[in-house]
């Protein structure tokens, strides 16, 4: 069982962890698993949001080569030590489906990663729209009345669905992530944490507008 990801930090005592447990592993079949490139030397590429990373035994390169930020190389680790493989099966669900009992999903949720999004983009859907552009996000999904829903390929066979509401007169702005019901499949719960932890921080650093941040 891996070391849980703390969300409030921790996270160069995991990644490492993670590296020495990458370095033994079985790249090239996991690679099979999950429909990935392999490179020369035995590297891999993982895709994260768009962007290309390479992962060897026991490191992760962004494509200039540099190391990958510890949030992004600790989730790609994990994500291809979990070793899943099959195909999604196209049903959305609230991260509480997948949580197991007793779990501090919905405080984590709406404090850690639906508060940052709604300062951010309150009052300035565009803005959303466009940096999830950034990302490969696209409009797809069902939303309610008033909710702008967009589809984003974090991983290859882990998709993401954000649902954003914004605020009006009666209600205040509402953030909603859904995920494949076989999303466990490929990540195991505590590393969907750290997915989403990450999906959040990329999406606030792709908003390139010039209007000031709230």
């Amino acid at each position: 069982m891996p070391a849980k990801p703390d969300p409030r930090g921790g996270y160069q005592a995991i990644h490492d962890n993670l590296m020495q447990r990458l370095a033994g592993a079985p790249l090239a079949a996991h690679a099979e698993r999950l429909g990935l490139a392999r490179l020369d030397g035995g590297a891999v590429e993982v895709r994260f949001l768009g962007q290309p990373y390479r992962v060897g035994q026991g490191w992760v390169q962004d494509a200039q080569g540099a190391a990958a930020p510890l949030i992004v190389a600790s989730l790609i680790a994990g994500y291809l030590l979990t070793g899943g493989g099959g195909e999604t099966i196209g049903r959305f669900v609230p991260l509480k489906t997948l949580a197991g009992t007793g779990s501090g999903h919905a405080s984590f949720q709406q404090n850690a990663l639906a508060a940052p999004l709604i300062r951010r983009f309150k009052g300035r859907t565009e803005a959303l729209r466009a940096a999830a552009g950034q990302l490969g996000g696209r409009p797809g999904g069902e939303a309610g009345s008033g909710g702008i829903s967009l589809i984003f390929d974090v991983l290859s066979k882990v998709p993401l669905q954000l649902v954003f509401y914004d605020s009006d007169a009666e209600f205040p702005a509402e953030v909603n992530f859904l995920l494949d019901l076989s999303a466990t499949r490929f990540l195991e719960y505590e590393y969907l944490a750290v997915m989403l932890t990450a999906f959040v921080k990329t999406l606030l650093a792709a908003d390139r507008s010039s209007i000031p941040h709230q």
